[in-house]
């Protein structure tokens, strides 16, 4: 163990001797997800373009001990070098026409093994500084589309082997989320009941809808559809897509830049990423009447150019299906965002009242099956 330690020090340290590359590693502050996917960040400046790097490494979390599986997953740094290297000889076949470039490549060497799944995008364009909550209906058109085109692409590089370690990130992201629903049940209603309630349009019908919810599914794999992981097809999802991770251009065009904070990418049902960035965007009256024609575009793009074929009314199935899944996924951000000191009392609650109204909505669905 302590020569592994070692080893991850030393390659560390020699990375930083590398005057090209920035090199920035996000590690999650509540989730400990890199011991099976590990987001990494690093810019040139020589060709000013940034690259957003997933490393998977392979490991036998059987046998390992927690503490070698989580050196092991640091260690994805041994290479860091070598990858930009990589990415900088492939740099042509990074380049699509419709935006950001992604592809995956595999590196082999000594006791190192990994998968690297990269996306590209420009640093011409100053990501912004200010957060949103809210978008415009044809700007998550215009995301629809991009992810559909990116979506169909990346499933085309995508490996199997790959596959199965995102698919390794999704159940150890699940289990940490199912954790954090369990564990945070009690504060999450008394900041709801006792906190919070000002911001709500009916306040007691809200907490006795998420008592509801909580009492019957403690657990997120509960509160998911199953059965369109079999009706529609899997893709690579970014699964927590919110107007605050996608930068435009500028303020004025629909032009998307850039999508940011990937350390969540799975594997989910086509369609999940658009419907959540349409629940988490628009507000209720706007998200009821346009829903359809915002899935309707992302569903055309994707039929297009992709193989894979599906029925749209399935996704609009899937749609209603998600809404609970959706809503309480956000929870925990929710009351985040209601506590900072950085929004104002109305957007506080124009995003407190979003959130209600999709309850509600997915409430009445369940009720209204039953």
């Amino acid at each position: 163990m302590e020569e592994l330690v070692e080893k991850i020090k030393n390659s560390i340290r020699r990375e930083r001797l590398c005057d090209d590359i920035k090199e920035l590693q996000w590690r999650s502050l509540d989730l400990n997800l890199d011991n099976c996917l590990n987001r990494i960040c690093f810019i040139s400046k020589i060709i000013d373009k940034r690259y957003l790097v997933y490393l998977t490494r392979k490991i036998d979390f059987d046998k390992e001990k927690p503490e070698q599986i989580e050196l092991a997953s640091i260690g994805v740094v041994y290479n860091m070098r070598y990858i930009f290297q990589l990415l900088e000889a492939k740099r042509r076949r990074l380049k699509i026409s419709y935006g950001s470039g992604h592809a995956l490549f595999s590196y082999k060497k000594d006791d190192i093994d990994i998968d690297c799944f990269c996306i590209e995008s420009s640093n011409l364009y100053p990501l912004n500084d200010i957060k949103i909550n809210t978008l415009e209906v044809e700007k998550i058109l215009s995301v629809a589309r991009y992810v559909a085109k990116f979506q169909v692409s990346c499933m085309r590089w995508i490996g199997d082997s790959s596959k199965r370690c995102i698919i390794f990130n999704n159940k150890y992201l699940l289990t940490f989320l199912n954790d954090q629903l369990i564990n945070y049940q009690p504060t999450y209603i008394e900041s709801l009941e006792k906190y919070m309630r000002k911001y709500f349009k009916n306040p007691d019908k809200m907490i006795e809808q998420v008592k509801y919810y909580l009492k019957t599914h403690t657990t997120f794999d509960k509160l998911e559809e199953k059965k369109y992981f079999k009706l529609l097809p899997l893709v690579i999802s970014h699964s927590f897509l919110c107007p605050e991770v996608i930068n435009f251009k500028n303020s004025n065009t629909n032009e998307v830049v850039e999508i940011e904070g990937w350390h969540y990418t799975t594997f989910m049902p086509v369609g999940y990423d658009i419907i959540s960035l349409i629940i988490n965007s628009l507000d209720s009256k706007v998200r009821i009447e346009r829903y359809k024609y915002i899935l309707m575009s992302y569903y055309e793009v994707f039929i297009k150019y992709s193989t894979q074929h599906f029925e749209f009314k399935h996704l609009l199935e899937y749609y209603k299906a998600s809404i609970k899944y959706v809503v309480f996924r956000n929870l925990h951000k929710l009351l985040t965002m209601l506590s900072s000191d950085n929004i104002s009392y109305m957007e506080k609650k124009v995003i407190a009242q979003r959130w209600e109204d999709a309850l509600d909505e997915a409430y009445y669905n369940e009720y209204y099956e039953l």
